[in-house]
């Protein structure tokens, strides 16, 4: 997996494929894949905006799901890191993007305040 991050960081033009399958040759595992698209955004802050709607759109994917919540847990934790390292001018700009990212947000929202009702029983 080192191997193919080094490869992948070192050439920006790389990412958007990358992103875009949301897996890696050498990685097939939800967590795995993940766990590189944590590090894709930490590391390519500068090209974030090339490949954000196909980040936003892996989690929308993930977060269909919400049974398994060491992933959703793993997507907040990706998710985080994104909206860290995201400047938000893209949103303005590429309406399915805003749309995606709203559903993202709409996602986390209604799993907090699930949580919150399940606790206050």
């Amino acid at each position: 997996m080192v191997i193919c991050m080094k490869h992948i960081v070192a050439r920006p033009q790389q990412l958007t494929p990358f992103v875009m399958h949301g897996s890696c040759c050498c990685c097939r595992d939800v967590h795995c894949s993940l766990e590189i698209l944590k590090t894709l955004i930490q590391d390519n802050k500068a090209h974030l905006n090339i490949f954000s709607k196909n980040i936003v759109s892996i989690l929308d994917a993930l977060l269909a799901d919400l049974s398994d919540l060491d992933i959703v847990r793993h997507c907040q934790n990706v998710f985080s890191s994104f909206c860290s390292a995201h400047d938000g001018s893209t949103l303005g700009v590429d309406v399915e993007f805003r749309t995606i990212h709203d559903r993202v947000v709409s996602r986390f929202a209604s799993i907090a305040v699930h949580k919150g009702e399940n606790s206050n029983r």
